[in-house]
């Protein structure tokens, strides 16, 4: 009695994958898609609507700290933590708003007072990077002119701030640019790009490998003859199953058995599961089957060898022959 042996139809690993090897201009597809989006998206966001233009101005100060210990207080340097905190306290705040409100003026750059204020304490950025004793400040706008004005503004600040701490001896410039650079832009649209193109191309290749094992279609005669346990053959010289015109279909032999016609790549499985348990019902027998219309250049790779590697196999074992002999 035929069987359907599901439980012995094994997941054909080479099929699947000569099957995703023939839609590789998918892939390539996919990944030029999920970089342009990715690309496009960041780029637009990031460039063409991306925030104004920043420029930046550095400026260092030496503090001279003083030596003096006492019995009560003995004086410290300040940290890096304290230099970043204390930047945007009253004691500069204030000596920085007086000195440039009037340029701040003539060049038409200042609104109120609180929201001057608000703007200077966002551009302001004090810190130490390597000697206690020299602080760096950093000041960044959307404007050259107003970059500039409060880095000149920070000297007056500094050396006030320096006559008001007893810890502090004195304070003086060491550098103050004469004009404001333009910041560089971390343009990272490459990686974007090549992050879209990564991730395409991953559920492209998940999406393709999960139609390849829930494809019900037969391609070669094995997975057949896998399922069923009934010999399939391709159409011969004289291409009967050209006039086959169904997706499977059954014909009638002169010995009273059947032969079962099914069209390759027509997810077709369950209807010849089907065409052969109506047949088994009657009770006819199936013989033989055909696969129609059958990709034979696919069959041809599947059953492929290493023809390289056997062509070298032969050539070393009648090398070794030959100098035996």
């Amino acid at each position: 009695m035929w069987e359907c042996k599901y439980g012995k139809e094994p997941l054909d690993t080479r099929l699947c994958f000569l099957r995703l090897l023939r839609k590789w201009w998918v892939v390539c597809a996919s990944a030029a898609a999920g970089a342009l989006l990715f690309g496009g998206i960041y780029f637009l966001s990031h460039v063409v609507y991306g925030p104004a233009r920043e420029y930046t101005a550095e400026a260092q100060f030496y503090i001279e700290y003083k030596n003096a210990v006492t019995q009560e207080q003995q004086y410290t340097f300040y940290n890096k933590e304290t230099w970043e905190s204390l930047i945007h306290t009253d004691l500069f705040m204030d000596e920085i708003m007086r000195a440039a409100a009037e340029p701040m003026r003539s060049l038409g750059l200042f609104d109120s007072e609180e929201a001057v204020r608000e703007s200077v304490s966002r551009s302001v950025f004090a810190t130490l990077l390597t000697d206690v004793r020299l602080v760096h400040v950093t000041v960044t706008t959307n404007n050259p002119d107003y970059t500039m004005i409060l880095t000149e503004a920070l000297e007056p600040a500094f050396i006030k701030f320096g006559e008001t701490q007893r810890e502090i001896d004195e304070i003086r410039p060491v550098l103050i640019p004469k004009k404001a650079s333009l910041t560089a832009a971390d343009h990272r649209t490459v990686r974007a790009c090549i992050l879209g193109a990564v991730l395409f191309v991953c559920f492209t290749l998940f999406f393709m490998y999960l139609y390849a094992v829930l494809d019900t279609s037969f391609y070669i005669p094995l997975e057949f003859e896998r399922r069923f346990g009934i010999p399939m053959e391709l159409p011969g010289k004289e291409r009967e199953a050209d006039a086959v015109r169904e997706s499977v279909e059954a014909r009638e032999r002169e010995d009273g058995t059947y032969t079962l016609y099914v069209k390759s790549g027509d997810h077709n499985r369950m209807l010849a599961e089907k065409t052969l348990r109506d047949l088994m019902k009657e009770g006819k027998t199936v013989a033989g089957a055909v696969l129609v219309q059958p990709d034979e250049k696919l069959i041809r790779q599947y059953f492929r060898t290493g023809g390289w590697l056997r062509r070298k196999a032969l050539k070393k074992d009648g090398t070794e022959d030959g100098r035996e002999s």
